[in-house]
Order: structure tokens, then C-alpha cells, then sequence
């Protein structure tokens, strides 16, 4: 089973050019887009509370729910 991690997904998705990254289930799903994914709306972050499988301190989404992020390069 894959384990999604945010530092491991943030620097797959940096070194693909990616601009989008989003983790939920656990982190059992993560995802990566060039496009701004469609949302529903902004929800409260204490919803998003299923700790990462890869890494319990980190949160992965919530039921139904997936943390997204955006990556920007700081050069």
C-alpha cells in the first residue's frame, strides 16, 4: 500500500512541475495537478483530521475531505 507523505508528494510534484498537490484518506489517496482542483468551498481545517498513514503528526484529509496545497519554488 502507498503512504503519502507531504514532503515526499511536495517534492514529486516540484520536480514535475506540478502546482497542485492534495492528500486525503489517510494518506492512502494523494494527487498531483497543474490545474487548480475543483472544490466545493473552503471547510474548516479541524474536519481535515485523519492523521497520514506515512506520518501520524501530518493530517491527510478528512472524511470526504483532502488536504490541498499549492507549491511555489523560493529560489
Amino acid at each position: 500500500t502507498h503512504r503519502c507523505k507531504h514532503k515526499h508528494t511536495s517534492s514529486f510534484v516540484h520536480s514535475n512541475r506540478y502546482t497542485f498537490f492534495g492528500v486525503g484518506e489517510g494518506g492512502l489517496g494523494c494527487y498531483c495537478s497543474l490545474l487548480f482542483p475543483v472544490v466545493k468551498g473552503r471547510v474548516n481545517d479541524t474536519l481535515c483530521n485523519y492523521p497520514c498513514l506515512g506520518n501520524p503528526l501530518e493530517t491527510c484529509g478528512g472524511p470526504s475531505l483532502d488536504d490541498l496545497y499549492i507549491v511555489v519554488s523560493v529560489d
